[in-house]
């Protein structure tokens, strides 16, 4: 249940960071200013939540109990992102270019990665050390 748990506060900050890079990104990238930058925000933020949640946790799940490979698993989770975008960029925006959200999938999928790596590497590691020196 703790792994779960870790998952999930990975996910998390993962939505918000990501979804804050691709609002900044949308904002310097246009040239009209209608949409205010916490509205594109909330936008951005409902739409990346499903996957990060439902995708990134479960795949993590799996690519961790199943991969010992660090590089191998960072493979699998940008391939598993920019193949898994599609289907969910084509539901919600149906003319969309899908090497484009190929790419955001992949994007976001890099980043989950590396969040999860640097909370295993220094932040879950230090509490596991911890608790086995009080046992």
């Amino acid at each position: 249940m703790q792994v779960l748990s870790r998952k999930f506060s990975i996910a998390l900050i993962s939505i918000v960071i990501c979804s804050l890079i691709f609002a900044v990104v949308s904002i310097v990238g246009s040239k009209e200013y209608d949409i205010p930058f916490s509205t594109l925000w909330m936008t951005f933020i409902i739409l990346s939540a499903p996957m990060f949640l439902i995708v990134g946790v479960l795949s993590s799940l799996i690519y961790g109990k199943f991969i010992r490979s660090t590089l191998i698993r960072f493979i699998c989770y940008v391939v598993t992102g920019a193949i898994l975008i599609i289907p969910f960029s084509k539901y919600y925006f149906q003319d969309s270019d899908a090497l484009r959200f190929a790419i955001l999938g992949a994007c976001g999928a890099m980043l989950y990665f590396g969040i999860e790596w640097l909370f295993n590497r220094y932040i879950f590691r230090e509490q596991q050390s911890q608790k086995r020196k009080s046992s």
